[in-house]
């Protein structure tokens, strides 16, 4: 993978750059926000990748789409790409479609369908607000097969902290188990016996954010 740097949009000013390319992520993201695009832009080529995929991440980011349209068509990809799933889609949302899809074309068919999927939704839906990046296991496996499954995906996943245990034939989800609760258990044991028995919360897709925050918490089936 070639370095951003080497994709810079145009000549940066050193100083400002030498100010900010050591400072914390939010402060740079207010640094950004009070410059124009084209400068913003020139900085961002200028970062690492990751850091410039953690300033992307970030909400606080004014102008987003616009930024991420300014950048060269490779860079943006890979920042796109490297960004998790649901501020992508946020930050597709800022720009009219053609500008959608050149930008869906510089990512893999398999990022560009699951924003896509993200798109779909009316903004303020459930749908709209999920990842598609979190950790899933056939409810077959033991908690040390558990942990070797995290480490293989950890650095694609939005979210390692709760495992969703989904029925091997069905593919329905019949648990989720937290982080805690799985390093807290023996090796060999069922991840179905990790964490008490609750029935999952769920909305459809398309259930508005504001119902969305008041489903009421799970009852324990068994303690």
């Amino acid at each position: 993978m070639n370095d951003a740097r080497n994709e810079s949009v145009g000549s940066v000013d050193p100083i400002l750059l030498a100010q900010i390319i050591d400072e914390h992520v939010a402060d740079i993201i207010v640094r950004l926000n009070d410059e124009d695009v084209e400068t913003a832009s020139a900085v961002l080529s200028h970062l690492p990748l990751e850091r410039a995929i953690e300033v992307f991440d970030r909400p606080e980011l004014s102008r987003a789409g616009e930024l991420l349209m300014s950048l060269p068509e490779g860079l943006a990809g890979r920042i796109l790409k490297g960004m998790s799933a649901d501020r992508a889609a946020d930050t597709l949302r800022q720009l009219d479609g053609a500008d959608r899809t050149a930008l869906l074309t510089r990512v893999d068919f398999e990022t560009a369908q699951s924003l896509k999927l993200l798109l779909s939704y009316p903004e303020g839906a459930a749908g709209s607000l999920m990842t598609t990046e979190f950790v899933s296991v056939p409810s077959t496996f033991t908690v040390a097969q558990t942990l070797q499954h995290i480490r293989e995906v950890e650095h694609t996943r939005e979210t390692v902290y709760a495992i969703h245990v989904l029925d091997p034939h069905t593919r329905e989800l019949v648990r989720v188990v937290t982080l805690r609760q799985l390093i807290t258990g023996e090796p060999e044991q069922s991840i179905l016996d990790v964490g008490p028995e609750r029935e999952p919360i769920w909305v459809a897709p398309d259930t508005d954010r504001e119902e969305v925050v008041t489903c009421p918490p799970p009852v324990p089936r068994s303690l």
